[in-house]
């Protein structure tokens, strides 16, 4: 048996594990708890966060996969899981501050919502006036950093340097929805 903490993580004989909560794809809680790892079952997603971070001069603050992570040395912007009994918004500051070691605000709610495979993604966004020194990175999560144009994100997806998320920034990018040089 597994005790959950305030995280949404527990300890086993494997190590942490992590836990969300499971929800149907319109967001309605299903009372059940997801484990990394495990894929969800048939018509069960758990709720995943993005960031878009652009500074003042319009580019998008995306950061590389560890070698230690699935898809390692592909670009992406800060994301993250939900952790169980977590809030969409508690978890983006939270993924955002154990990432990159920022501490960015974020108000109103996700821009847009969107699913790929088990996974909904909340995706949020912020201005911030910080630089590539600011940062202190979770090596264990992400290993390099940089500020990109949407020429740049396209440059990175076209050679397949990129997670799949970052066509959905791009898609928000061309459509207005945010605003990216």
């Amino acid at each position: 048996m597994h005790v959950i903490n305030d995280q949404g993580l527990a300890k086993s004989d494997q190590g942490i594990v992590e836990y969300f909560d499971l929800c149907t794809k319109d967001r309605v809680p299903l009372g059940k708890t997801g484990v990394r790892g495990i894929k969800p079952g048939a018509d069960e997603y758990h709720l995943v966060v993005l960031a878009i971070l652009v500074n003042r001069e319009g580019r998008v603050l995306l950061t590389r996969r560890s070698a230690r992570k699935i898809a390692s040395g592909l670009w992406e912007c800060t994301a993250g899981s939900v952790q169980a009994g977590e809030t969409s918004r508690k978890a983006i500051v939270r993924e955002v501050k154990e990432e990159i070691g920022l501490d960015v605000e974020f108000t109103g709610e996700p821009i847009t919502t969107y699913a790929e495979g088990a996974e909904l993604f909340d995706i949020w966004t912020a201005r911030i006036d910080n630089t590539l020194d600011d940062l202190v990175l979770q090596t264990a999560e992400v290993d390099a950093a940089m500020f990109a144009t949407l020429d740049d994100i396209r440059q990175l997806i076209g050679s397949g340097k990129a997670t799949l998320s970052l066509s959905e920034v791009v898609r928000l990018a061309e459509t207005g929805i945010v605003s990216i040089r």
